[in-house]
């Protein structure tokens, strides 16, 4: 009767031992395995995935040209009549269209503010110079100056009343259309004159002057 007793004793204290390396075996981590292309992964820092903007009020196609011919009697050197100008022209329009206005023109970074836009909803191909102060001509509710060729060549930067994000008031976005039906830039202002005469031209430098020479009888 007791050997029996010791052996229920010994099966139970087996059984207890099973369940104890089962535990343990559980709590041990997998056996390492090679590694293969499907087991890499790329982390780095990644755009939010932003809805499309909406392009609705955006001028057409034949419209945004009639814009372009309105801004190139202003300043023709902004313009270059090409479907890729165009194109950026338009692009160009979309940003500014969703960004906020200042009242005062002015030169803070808002050609950072806009590319960061572009860069936000995956529009990767940007926008020149050229298009851009188009754009902000042909918008009707930006304050702008200094857009002038000549004043690029008198020192003066362009202003423009773009407020950067969370500032400023919201953009008319269909101020275009007076542009479009007044045929005229509704936003111009004089341009800030502490530029003035950094690089004075020929025509504005006083010991400049032109003699015509004298014609000679070469009979």
């Amino acid at each position: 009767m007791a050997k029996n007793t010791e052996l229920e004793t010994l099966r139970s204290q087996v059984v207890a031992l099973t369940a104890d390396v089962a535990a343990l075996k559980a709590k041990q981590p997998p056996e390492p395995k090679n590694l293969t292309l499907d087991d890499l992964k790329v982390y780095g820092h990644q755009r939010a995935k932003l809805p499309p903007p909406d392009e609705s009020w955006l001028p057409s196609w034949q419209e945004c040209a009639d814009l372009a011919l309105i801004v190139e009697k202003s300043y023709p050197y902004l313009v270059t009549r090409s479907d890729a100008w165009l194109v950026q022209f338009r692009r160009a329009l979309l940003a500014l269209g969703n960004t906020n206005r200042a009242s005062e023109p002015n030169n803070q970074e808002w050609g950072r503010w806009i590319g960061e836009w572009l860069e936000d909803h995956l529009i990767w191909d940007g926008v020149g110079r050229g298009p851009f102060l188009a754009a902000i001509a042909a918008s009707g509710d930006i304050v702008f100056s200094g857009f002038g060729e000549r004043d690029a060549l008198q020192g003066i930067v362009p202003k423009a009343g773009l407020a950067q994000r969370y500032n400023g008031t919201s953009p008319d976005k269909m101020a275009w259309k007076k542009v479009l039906s007044e045929k005229r830039l509704t936003g111009e202002a004089a341009a800030a004159a502490e530029g003035v005469n950094r690089f004075p031209g020929r025509h504005e430098n006083p010991r400049s002057s032109v003699q015509m020479l004298p014609q000679y009888d070469r009979k």
